[in-house]
């Protein structure tokens, strides 16, 4: 007879973050803030896909009984650990039918995964501005913009929010947006918001309720 155990790696992801913040908020150091603002973001982003992935599991397992879709349910349930954030929001959507986007912060959750599909793979970003020649010294004509949409994107949501400034009233392009503490900070809050929302509204069918272990791994 065979045994499974979970090992549930995302229970050990908030203290991590948790002890960054507290790091970020008193440390000197701009190039250490800016790396554990870094990785705050992906381990925010990996906590709240290793609790939703459990739950995905778990539900499909279920499932397995259902004579009718056993195949197709065990042919999505191998291909799990090759599926992203967005592959795993279609499989709740066709086959779940959980409404993710009516849950407390789904919509800063979903953009936390999009910055983090960014920064996790050390995506850069340009900025620019147009200039001109005058007494022999280059002009700024304009504000600076932010090249690439995807960036481009998180960037307009962000500073709509107050969460970012403006990026036209900075003097120079020497100015970093997205590795700063309110960025991390403000992810963390609605990763933990969604999260919260996420397991007092989705009913697992073998009965198991998460919320008591997450709010464990909060304190």
């Amino acid at each position: 007879m065979l045994f499974v155990a979970p090992i549930q790696i995302w229970t050990y992801l908030p203290a991590a973050v948790q002890s960054h913040l507290k790091t970020i908020a008193t440390s000197q150091n701009d190039r250490e803030i800016k790396g554990l603002c870094l990785e705050s973001v992906n381990s925010t982003a990996a906590f709240v896909e290793g609790l939703v992935t459990d739950y995905i599991e778990l539900e499909l397992e279920s499932l397995l009984n259902v004579q009718e879709r056993r195949a197709t349910i065990q042919s999505i349930l191998d291909g799990m650990e090759r599926k992203n954030w967005r592959l795993k929001k279609k499989v709740i959507k066709n086959h779940l039918k959980w409404p993710l986007q009516d849950f407390d912060s789904f919509d800063m959750t979903d953009l936390l995964f999009k910055l983090r599909d960014q920064l996790g793979h050390g995506k850069s970003y340009k900025l620019a501005d147009r200039r001109h020649l005058k007494d022999g010294k280059l002009q700024r004509d304009g504000s600076i913009m932010l090249a690439g949409e995807k960036y481009g994107e998180i960037y307009q949501v962000l500073s709509s929010r107050g969460i970012l400034p403006p990026i036209q009233e900075h003097p120079s392009m020497n100015v970093e947006m997205f590795l700063v503490p309110s960025v991390a900070n403000v992810f963390f809050e609605h990763a933990v918001r969604f999260l919260r929302a996420f397991v007092k509204n989705v009913h697992l069918k073998n009965g198991l309720d998460m919320s008591d272990l997450l709010e464990a791994t909060l304190k």
